[in-house]
């Protein structure tokens, strides 16, 4: 009796299993091979833009952490190049023997590698980042200081460009330029009726202050530009202001201007 009920139970624990298994066998989709493919492609051309900026187009490897050492804007990614990498590694060399794909990558994670090919691809740049001339807060050498002063003080600005009928650069108002010229002819009272054609050599971009100011041309890179702000020094002098123009000289009039706080502005708005 006993030995009855034992076969008996075995035999409805083995049907039971048989049909979880059927359920399972047939419930489960099959892997779909089209989009680790797709990422296996997008793959290949993101390692050709990585060692791009690498120095390294010849390397068969992915190159990333001598891209990041060359490029600012990539240390922000570096995790997700590292997963990246290790994605495909897995999917194009699976320690498995079956036939069908052990591990699907997901539509989304294509989408974010994709996306990152085309900021590569399309990076930020000075006409990006810069403030458009419209937009800025500039005067001639017939304008007044104490008006210019009181608009900076207002406004909260920094610098304050002298241009031009043509919109070329003839110098930078500010207070640097302002103390120089008190200290150059021991003058202690401001006329009011002060311009910047009075204090003008004092306000050249070449002028000997403690600033220096740069011209750069509109697909000149962020990293490049970070750079200008964070490590460029001409003896001694860090720099200012950056002032785009199409050909990214001095004596070309001018599309915009970048400074330090644009700078900053634009890594945040990526976050």
């Amino acid at each position: 009796m006993i030995h009855s009920i034992v076969t008996e139970n075995y035999k409805y624990r083995a049907c039971l299993e048989y049909e979880l298994f059927s359920i399972r066998s047939v419930s489960m989709p099959s892997l779909d091979k089209t989009t680790n493919q797709h990422f296996l492609k997008a793959y290949e051309e993101l390692t050709q833009i990585i060692n791009k900026m690498a120095n390294m187009p010849e390397s068969h490897s992915f190159e990333f952490r001598e891209a990041i050492s060359k490029n600012y804007r990539l240390s922000s990614r570096r995790k997700f190049l590292d997963y990246i990498r290790s994605v495909r590694n897995i999917v194009a060399h699976p320690n498995q023997q079956t036939q069908n794909e052990a591990i699907q990558v997901s539509a989304e994670f294509l989408l974010s590698v994709e996306e990152l090919i085309k900021e590569l691809k399309n990076p930020i740049t000075a006409k990006n980042i810069a403030i458009n001339l419209k937009e800025v807060y500039y005067v001639s050498t017939n304008e007044k200081i104490k008006k210019i002063s009181r608009t900076m003080l207002d406004r909260s600005f920094s610098h304050v460009p002298i241009l031009d009928d043509n919109r070329k650069v003839l110098g930078v108002f500010n207070e640097s330029a302002l103390f120089s010229y008190f200290l150059s002819d021991d003058i202690i009272d401001a006329n009011i009726d002060l311009t910047c054609a009075d204090i003008i050599d004092h306000c050249k971009v070449f002028a000997d202050r403690t600033e220096t100011f740069l011209f750069v041309k509109p697909n000149l890179r962020e990293e490049k530009i970070i750079n200008y702000f964070t490590e460029y020094q001409e003896e001694g002098k860090r720099v200012g202001v950056l002032f785009v123009s199409p050909s990214g000289n001095s004596n070309d009039s001018i599309t915009g201007l970048i400074t330090a706080w644009d700078v900053l502005s634009a890594q945040k708005s990526k976050k």
